[in-house]
């Protein structure tokens, strides 16, 4: 997981449709300052998304801390999306939410899209979470929000789903 920056590739690009556009020397140069200036900046400080283990009886709705750390100095978190691959055989996927009472994304609007995983096998499951705010920047570790998942009432006692972060953007 990384604080992004923009990427050096599209620099490439506009500076190629500038040159075209009609040679505007002042903006080019901009351009290619700019260029070297991200080239040589810093490596973006990796921020860590965890999930805990949890356990929970057949039926039973569980609130799961997704909780974010190691943020760089002057870092700040304006938006978000994370993707979980869980068992849709022990997770009710219907039931999935997110709930953002009592954590560091309490003023943000979140969206959540649980559904089986495109092409996947029968009980493979995709939560899609994407996040954002206007004002209120995250920039200390905490619990990011609480994630809201049902057990199936026929869950198999002793069986085990996992909740695998697949890919998250801050």
């Amino acid at each position: 997981i990384w604080v992004t920056r923009s990427d050096i590739p599209l620099y490439k690009g506009s500076l190629k449709a500038m040159q075209l556009v009609g040679g505007h020397m002042v903006l080019f140069r901009w351009f290619i300052g700019l260029m070297a200036l991200c080239q040589w900046a810093p490596a973006a400080q990796a921020v860590q998304v965890s999930l805990p283990s949890v356990e929970a009886a057949p039926g039973e709705t569980v609130r799961v801390p997704v909780s974010i750390s190691r943020f760089g100095a002057g870092d700040e978190v304006l938006s978000g999306s994370i993707e979980i691959r869980l068992d849709a055989g022990i997770i009710a996927l219907d039931k999935v939410r997110v709930n953002r009472s009592g954590s560091l994304a309490s003023n943000w609007i979140i969206a959540t899209n649980a559904r089986p995983v495109p092409g996947g096998g029968e009980n493979d499951g995709q939560v899609l979470i994407s996040a954002a705010t206007a004002s209120a920047t995250v920039s200390s570790e905490g619990v990011f929000f609480f994630l809201e998942l049902s057990v199936s009432a026929s869950a198999v006692v002793g069986s085990t789903s996992p909740l695998d972060i697949q890919n998250a953007v801050f």
